[in-house]
C-alpha cells in the first residue's frame, strides 16, 4: 500500500494521519480533558478518563487522611467541611462530617455525613440506619437520585454513596467516612481532605489559602456552624449551663457521678476503663437536655457495655438510677453502641 506525504499530513489508504501517526480521524483529537485525566476511545466516542482516584478518610483515634496522603489528627466536637469543589467547570459538591468525641474512647466519631450536589441534600446518621434523610426527608434505601446521577445503597454495615461524575463516599456504622474522588477534581477542592494537588506539604490551608501551623487551627478554620453549644476543636469544653461548682457535686451525686462512685455499680471497672471521658459526655449531654433520664440512663448505659464487652463485672446501675422504666430505642433504628464503637476498625 502507498503512502503519500503532504506537509505535516501523510495517507496510508483512505486514512489521514499527522506527524505522530495520529489520525485524524480519532475522536480524541477534537476532545479537551483536564489536566489529570486521558482521553480513551470507547465505543467511537472520546472519553476523558481520570488518570488515578484520591483517597480520604477519618480513621481510628482521631487520625485523617486527606487526597495527597497527608496524615494528621485532632479531637473535635463539631461540623466541619471534609472536602468541597471550588472550581467552575465541574459538578459542585459539598461534604460536612459532624464530629463528637463523647462518649468514646476512640477519639472523635463522624457521627453524621452530609452531602450536597446537583440541588440534592443527603445526610447519613449512624442512629437512622438503615434509612437516610433526602432533603430532609427519611428515605429508604436503595434509593437513585437526581434523574440516576446520584445513588445511594447499603452493604452491610455500610452506606454507599455514589455519582456519575465517580465521587463516592462510604461511611460506615463505625462512624469512620471515606471518601474516594477521581482526579479529574485535582488542585479544585478544599477542606480536611486537602487541596488534591498532588503535594501533601501545603494540604494545611485555611479556606482563605493561609497555611495553619497546627491541625487544629486548621480543623477550627474548616468549621461551619450547626448551633452545638458544646463545639470545641480539642477536648470537650465546659458545659455552658453548668458552672464548676456543679460539676464538683454531679461528681458526688448519683448522676453521672456514679460513674466514679468506690463503692458505686461501676467499682470493679473504673481501675480498668477509665471513665473521665463518659463522664464529660454524661455530664454535657444531661446539662444540655435539662437533666433528661433518658439522656442519663443511655449516657450510664454506654460506660456499662464498655465494662460488660470487657468482661468486667458492673452491679445493678439501673434501679439506683431509676433507668428501669426508661424506654428502648425506637425498633425502627439499629443501636450503634460503645460496645461496637470500641471493637473498633473498618471492615
Amino acid at each position: 500500500m502507498r503512502s503519500l506525504w503532504i506537509s505535516q499530513l501523510w495517507i496510508l489508504g483512505a486514512v489521514f494521519y499527522d506527524a505522530g501517526g495520529k489520525s485524524l480521524s480519532d475522536p480524541c483529537k477534537r476532545e479537551s480533558c483536564h489536566t489529570m485525566e486521558t482521553c480513551e476511545v470507547q465505543d467511537g466516542k472520546a472519553v476523558c478518563v481520570p488518570n488515578f482516584t484520591g483517597q480520604c478518610w477519618e480513621g481510628e483515634d482521631s487520625q485523617f487522611h486527606t487526597l495527597d496522603e497527608y496524615d494528621f489528627s485532632f479531637q473535635g466536637n463539631g461540623s466541619y467541611i471534609l472536602s468541597q469543589y471550588t472550581g467552575s467547570d465541574l459538578t459542585p459538591y459539598k461534604i460536612v462530617i459532624k464530629n463528637d468525641n463523647r462518649n468514646t474512647q476512640d477519639g472523635s466519631l463522624a457521627r453524621k455525613v452530609e452531602m450536597t450536589t446537583y440541588d440534592t441534600k443527603i445526610s447519613v446518621e449512624g442512629g437512622e440506619f438503615p434509612k437516610i434523610q433526602v432533603n430532609n426527608e427519611m428515605t429508604k434505601l436503595p434509593v437513585s437520585l437526581a434523574e440516576s446521577k446520584i445513588t445511594i445503597k447499603s452493604r452491610g454495615w455500610e452506606i454507599i454513596i455514589a455519582t456519575d461524575f465517580d465521587l463516592k463516599i462510604i461511611y460506615d456504622l463505625k462512624f469512620k467516612p471515606a471518601l474516594s474522588l477521581p482526579s479529574t477534581y485535582s488542585n479544585s477542592v478544599s477542606g480536611l481532605c486537602g487541596n488534591f494537588n498532588q503535594n501533601p506539604i501545603d494540604d494545611q490551608k485555611s479556606p482563605e489559602g493561609k497555611m495553619m501551623d497546627s491541625a487544629v487551627a486548621w480543623a477550627d478554620s474548616w468549621k461551619v456552624s450547626d448551633h452545638d453549644p458544646f463545639c470545641s476543636d480539642v477536648c470537650p469544653c465546659t458545659c455552658p449551663f453548668s458552672e464548676e461548682s456543679k460539676k464538683k457535686l454531679d461528681e458526688r451525686n448519683d448522676n453521672c457521678g456514679k460513674l466514679f462512685k468506690k463503692d458505686g455499680p461501676f467499682r470493679d471497672c473504673i481501675s480498668k476503663v477509665c471513665p473521665n471521658k463518659f463522664f464529660d459526655g454524661c455530664l454535657y449531654d444531661t446539662c444540655r437536655n435539662d437533666g433528661d433520664k433518658v439522656i442519663l440512663c443511655q449516657a450510664l448505659e454506654a460506660y456499662a457495655d464498655t465494662c460488660i464487652s470487657r468482661g468486667i463485672k458492673i452491679y445493678d446501675w439501673r434501679t439506683s438510677s431509676d433507668c428501669q422504666n426508661v424506654p428502648e430505642d425506637p425498633p425502627t433504628a439499629i443501636k450503634i453502641n460503645i460496645t461496637e464503637i470500641l471493637k473498633g476498625g473498618r471492615k
